[in-house]
């Protein structure tokens, strides 16, 4: 008896839950964990590859074995696919994080730089399944720490915090740029590059934009006038990030490409008001209205 837990889709999965199902089975199920699988509406737009999780350890006391069902990208899939194998290989030793970093190691072949590039990449398609409204694991953590940290320090006033918060948002967003074609060169398996193409595109364009937003940033803080030109091509650069599509049929779904979606986005959006000067050019937060 093939089993997929509470839901179809579901966003976690208890030795109770297990337990339930056997009762009701007779018997100990084989669990058809739907987990990365992109074939319906709330995935348009996405790689689902945020590491795999909320499968209590224990579960094989319970369970016959377990299988995932993997995206259309079966390349992209891997980050998730290696968490299911590690789980299921040894449950209550398994570690989410450790699997995923590991995941991109054996993607990029052992490179350090192809590493560091795809874990950047996967940030920004930190998602699970779900058929909820909300994803239910934190969308892009890694880039949110560092635009919250940029948002706090702007918003304190102290000039040093605004600076190291700056130059600290312009590395990110260097790296952003940078991750695409450092995967596009650098992985071990081209198909992978093949496969989540309209992404990495999307990726670099938006890096671009949080480019021009930190110079932007950077040009307010200095209270200089260039600091308008640049949030408008930021803008600009965002809104054709926005309107780039999948790959018509490679998912049951097409649509826009979504890159840390609420928070990338947003951030950009944002920036122009995180700023705001006296007639002295000199540099304060801006005030919540």
């Amino acid at each position: 008896v093939q089993w997929t837990g509470t839901d179809v889709v579901p966003p976690a999965i208890s030795i109770p839950d297990a337990k339930a199902a056997t009762k009701a089975f007779g018997r100990k199920t084989l669990l058809w964990d739907n987990y990365p699988v992109n074939d319906y509406a709330q995935t348009t737009g996405r790689l689902l590859m945020a590491p795999y999780t909320r499968r209590e350890a224990g579960l094989s006391g319970e369970l016959t074995g377990i299988l995932s069902n993997p995206m259309n990208q079966e390349a992209p899939s891997r980050p998730a696919v290696t968490g299911v194998a590690a789980f299921g290989w040894n449950d209550k030793a398994y570690d989410a994080q450790r699997t995923w970093h590991f995941s991109a190691r054996e993607l990029a072949g052992g490179d350090e730089r192809a590493t560091a590039a795809l874990l950047t990449f996967f940030d920004t398609q930190h998602m699970a399944p779900t058929f909820g409204s909300q994803p239910w694991q934190e969308q892009a953590p890694r880039l949110k720490a560092v635009l919250d940290g940029v948002r706090e320090a702007l918003a304190g006033g102290d000039a040093a915090a605004r600076r190291e918060a700056i130059a600290d948002l312009t590395a990110r967003a260097d790296e952003i740029t940078n991750a695409p074609d450092i995967i596009r060169s650098g992985t071990i398996d081209p198909g992978f590059a093949v496969q989540s193409r309209p992404w990495l595109d999307a990726m670099q364009r938006w890096g671009r934009a949080l480019q021009l937003t930190a110079a932007g940033l950077d040009a307010a803080d200095k209270g200089s006038s260039a600091a308008g030109r640049y949030f408008a091509d930021a803008k600009r650069l965002a809104a054709e990030a926005a309107a780039m599509q999948s790959i018509p049929g490679a998912t049951r779904f097409d649509g826009p490409i979504k890159i840390a979606d609420g928070v990338l986005d947003t951030f950009v959006a944002d920036a122009p008001t995180l700023i705001v000067f006296d007639r002295a050019g000199d540099a304060s937060p801006a005030v919540p209205r």
